[in-house]
């Protein structure tokens, strides 16, 4: 009466599947950083410039805002200025693009999944 069924999870199943789930993230957030950024600002001397506001259009479409109230140049160390160039300050745009953009990875990973779970199950053999 106290059978107990065991299921068997093999390492390298798990090992798999967390690829399949991350690789199209992953994938998604490199495919993030070809997206283009347009600025809009009120004039003035460049030290002291702010964003009126902007967008982020990611490559899949999607369009995010960009605050304004920021400066819109930053100042380098050798006397230059260059436009919102860090990196840094482009990362959370990048995480927002992703999540706008989430479908893809999301279909991306269901069709890897049901492929990899179809496999260990039939073996298909072409003669």
């Amino acid at each position: 009466m106290n059978d107990k069924q065991e299921i068997e999870i093999k390492k390298n199943d798990i090992r798999n599947i967390l690829l399949i789930i991350f690789v199209p993230l992953f994938l998604t957030f490199f495919i993030e950083h070809f997206g283009k950024f347009s600025y809009q600002s009120y004039g003035g001397q460049i030290s002291e410039v702010t964003l009126s506001g902007g967008s982020f259009t990611t490559p899949f479409g999607s369009k995010i805002i960009i605050q304004g109230g920021q400066k819109a140049y930053n100042r380098h160390s050798d006397g230059t200025y260059k436009i919102n160039g860090y990196y840094t300050d482009k990362l959370p745009y990048y995480f927002k693009g992703l999540g706008k953009d989430i479908l893809y990875p999301a279909i991306l990973i269901i069709l890897l999944l049901g492929v990899y779970l179809l496999k260990n199950k039939y073996s298909i053999k072409i003669s």
